[in-house]
């Protein structure tokens, strides 16, 4: 053993290996965790397609970065419009693009966890809604823990995107919420059954014609604690898919 103490495991020290793990870690990934998703997403946006379709290599990375970039643009607007730590300095939120058959096609790197959430959450809520009952301008609120939800203070906002008054698809933003309600603050503690966390949402018409409804607004704030930081996280996942919808239809317009 060397006379510092510190015993070599395979020719290194156990101070060197901290080094080397901390320098590994700071080896950027996003961009390649990022680049995965959205390669991913749109393998499976093309699933239709034959194997004897031919794909323009070219034209799948322009569409692909579009999409991405323009999730990550929703993302930089819900982060910045956010009153909570929780999506200003947490992260805690993602945001995606659906396209009309409700499958996702690109989501930005916030929080990967949300990936598998929000594929589930989006059709379920859209189909329980009915399609017919939308129309340009409008926005679904949910945070149903049955349908893809993680936890109640997970709140999703859907809203269609419309091209010449034909539906073309969709925009998500999920955000976690500092309080729903429930027996404890930030709506998280030993609780026994759901209905003991927080209020519970089914799909309902938040924003309707581009302007929020104040009916369903009041009736969320009531039932929560941070009344002011939750308020202003709904704007700002209002703003964040209103980005959303803008850059989607500059792409396909």
């Amino acid at each position: 053993m060397p006379s510092n103490g510190i015993e070599p495991i395979h020719g290194t020290t156990r101070a060197s290996r901290v080094r080397e793990s901390r320098s590994a870690s700071s080896t950027p990934t996003a961009t390649l965790s990022r680049r995965t998703i959205a390669i991913i997403s749109l393998v499976t946006c093309f699933a239709e397609m034959s194997s004897e379709t031919p794909i323009d290599p070219i034209r799948f990375e322009v569409i692909r970065n579009a999409l991405v970039e323009a999730t990550e643009e929703m993302a930089s607007a819900l982060r910045r419009s956010a009153y909570s730590t929780n999506i200003k300095t947490r992260h805690d939120f993602s945001c995606a693009i659906f396209d009309r058959k409700m499958r996702i096609v690109a989501q930005s790197f916030s929080q990967p966890n949300h990936l598998g959430s929000l594929m589930e959450t989006i059709p379920r809520a859209l189909e329980a809604y009915g399609l017919e009952n939308l129309s340009e301008g409008d926005g679904i609120l949910v945070n149903l823990p049955y349908t893809g939800g993680v936890h109640l203070n997970d709140i999703t906002l859907i809203s269609p995107v419309y091209l010449d008054s034909t539906p073309v698809g969709f925009v998500a933003s999920l955000a976690h919420h500092v309080d729903v309600g429930g027996g404890a603050p930030a709506s998280i503690g030993a609780f026994r059954e759901v209905y003991q966390e927080g209020i519970i949402i089914p799909p309902v018409k938040f924003v309707s014609g581009g302007d929020f409804n104040r009916d369903v607004f009041d009736l969320v704030l009531a039932q929560v604690r941070a009344k002011r930081e939750t308020a202003g996280d709904f704007r700002a996942q209002i703003a964040a898919n209103n980005t959303g919808i803008r850059r989607f239809k500059a792409l396909i317009g």
